[in-house]
C-alpha cells in the first residue's frame, strides 16, 4: 500500500489537511485526501492509486481504528472539547495517540502540554515537533524572530517571514508548520516548492 498521512486534532486539522494537501501537490506527490470532513476514506481505495493518502482523523474514527497504519501521524493539539464522551482527559489523549502507535514518523506540536510529554514518551522512530517558539533540533518547525519580524524555521533553516502567510492569526501560523513539517516528511527536497505553496495558501 501507499504511505497514509493522518491528521488529527481537536483543532485545526481541516485547514492542516488543505494545506497540507496544497503543498504536497507543489511537490509533484500525487495525493488523494479524505477522512473526516472530506471523502469517506474507503472511497479513496477505489480510485488509481496514489502517491499518498492523506485522511483527517477524529479521536472517534481512531477509537474504532486498529488496523490503520499511518506512516506519518500528526496530532496537532489535544483540547479538553469532547469530556462529555470520555472520562478524562488522558483518556481522550489515549484515544488520539492511537494514531501514533504504528508512525514512522510522528507530528507533534510541543506547545500543547500534553503532547510535550508524550514526545518524550513515543517510540516513534521520528519525532519531529513545531511550535511558536524557535526549533530545538535540526528536523524541527518553529518560529524565530529575526530583523523584527517572526520567520518560519525549520531547524536553523530561515523558510519565510510569517507576515507573508496569507492566512491571519498565530494559530494558522501553527497549522503552516505543522502543514510544512508533514510535506517534509514525504517530500524533504522540495522546500522551495512548498515554501512557496504556502504563500500563496488561502
Amino acid at each position: 500500500g501507499r504511505p497514509v498521512i493522518g491528521v488529527t486534532g481537536s483543532n485545526g486539522k481541516s485547514t492542516v489537511t488543505k494545506l497540507d494537501e496544497e503543498l504536497l501537490e507543489a511537490s509533484g506527490v500525487d495525493v488523494l485526501t479524505g477522512g473526516n470532513s472530506g471523502r469517506p476514506a474507503l472511497d479513496l481505495l477505489s480510485e488509481q492509486e496514489p502517491a499518498c493518502y492523506l485522511l483527517e482523523l477524529s479521536s472517534f474514527q481512531l477509537e474504532t481504528t486498529s488496523s490503520l497504519v499511518a506512516e506519518v501521524a500528526v496530532i496537532l493539539n489535544i483540547s479538553p472539547d469532547h469530556m462529555d464522551r470520555y472520562s478524562d482527559l488522558t483518556a481522550y489523549a489515549a484515544a488520539k495517540t492511537r494514531i501514533a502507535e504504528s508512525a514512522s514518523t510522528l507530528i507533534l506540536n510541543r506547545d500543547d502540554p500534553i503532547l510535550a510529554s508524550f514526545a518524550t514518551m513515543t517510540n516513534a522512530p521520528n519525532v519531529v515537533t513545531f511550535g511558536l517558539n524557535s526549533p530545538s533540533s535540526a528536523g524541527d518547525l518553529g518560529l524565530v524572530q529575526q530583523n523584527s519580524a517572526d520567520w518560519l524555521f525549520r531547524g536553523e533553516e530561515a523558510l519565510l517571514p510569517a507576515a507573508d502567510l496569507k492566512i491571519e492569526g498565530r494559530h494558522n501560523i501553527a497549522n503552516a508548520l505543522a502543514a510544512f513539517a508533514i510535506a517534509d516528511a514525504i517530500a524533504r527536497e522540495k522546500t522551495a516548492d512548498m515554501v512557496g505553496a504556502l504563500r500563496t495558501f488561502v
